[in-house]
């Protein structure tokens, strides 16, 4: 009896033995040989997203239109964002965060320590010295005699605010971004093979109030009009009013991811006297005349031209980039 007693006792001694062994083998498996307890897994984060398309709302991530404008019967070009602005105390040109974006009235404290932004400039005034007296951005000469009288092009390229200056949101390095010509103002709106828009074959632009906003919609080469955004009227209608047509923020949204493109009236400066700004828009074109004046997209409720300006006056610049 006790002969099998003790035999007993060995063989649980030995099986008390081998399950501690396969005890800790297992948590060896578990730890790397660590004596603490095994801890859950974390769960993985979740793989990311698309990126955020760039040219979701029209533009790439320099500021540049998705959509492609003709500007001759071979050149294509991408119109910027918005229209130009200039901060003298910092020395910054920037574009306008929204299309509809302009400054107005505050263009009176243009100068040369100026804290405020601007956005109205007189011919050529990119702050690169052409000869001409009045090449900074916040002169104010009264007198066309003291402004540039040449094509912003070759020997004078400089003298074009995009040819001369980064624009910070705007890709941020010179030599990206031109002013158009006056013969390119005119194909574009005159000339050019475009999508049919609102009924009008070739729908070139069209005279509009866009958040509240007066100004000319321009739509690109190719153009599908927006599902559930009223029709434009008027297209390709020079003597059209602002109140032809008239588009809420969320609508004129979907036409800019669309390409189309929005140049609000400005109004123009006179030295320090800022006229005609709830009517008129004047943006520059690069070409000069041989007398007093240069070319300037010129648009009110009544008319639509490209025609010579007085050159001493500042007007709006908005810049394009040549399409490669």
């Amino acid at each position: 009896m006790n002969k099998n007693i003790k035999k007993l006792t060995m063989l649980l001694f030995v099986a008390a033995t081998t399950l501690a062994v396969a005890s800790c083998s297992k948590d060896d498996d578990n730890n790397g040989g660590g004596g603490s307890t095994p801890t859950e897994e974390p769960t993985p984060d979740p793989p990311p997203g698309p990126a955020p398309d760039p040219t979701s709302d029209g533009f790439d991530a320099n500021g540049a239109s998705a959509a492609l404008f003709s500007i001759s019967s071979w050149d294509l070009v991408r119109f910027s964002k918005g229209n130009l602005q200039y901060n003298a105390s910092t020395d910054t040109w920037r574009f306008a965060e929204k299309q509809t974006d302009h400054i107005g009235a505050e263009n009176n404290q243009i100068a040369d320590d100026n804290t405020n932004w601007i956005d109205l400039f007189g011919y050529g005034t990119s702050g690169w010295e052409s000869g001409a007296e009045a090449y900074q951005p916040w002169s104010t000469a009264s007198s066309y005699s003291k402004y540039l009288n040449q094509d912003l092009a070759d020997a004078y390229e400089e003298a074009d605010w995009g040819a001369h200056n980064a624009i910070a949101n705007g890709g941020n390095r010179a030599g990206m971004w031109r002013t158009l010509t006056k013969d390119e103002w005119s194909f574009l709106l005159n000339s050019r093979n475009a999508s049919t828009v609102g009924g009008a074959a070739n729908g070139r632009f069209a005279k509009a109030t866009v958040s509240g906003v007066k100004g000319l919609i321009l739509f690109p080469d190719e153009y599908e009009h927006p599902d559930g955004v009223e029709q434009p009227s008027s297209v390709n209608d020079g003597g059209a009013s602002f109140s032809a047509n008239s588009y809420a923020p969320s609508h004129f949204s979907k036409m800019q991811s669309a390409g189309a493109i929005f140049l609000p009236i400005t109004g123009y400066r006179s030295g320090y006297q800022i006229l005609e700004r709830d009517n008129y828009g004047h943006y520059w074109s690069a070409s000069a005349t041989s007398s007093y004046s240069s070319f300037a997209l010129t648009f009110n409720p009544l008319n639509l031209t490209v025609t010579d300006i007085d050159r001493s006056g500042g007007r709006a610049v908005r810049l394009v980039m040549d399409a490669e």
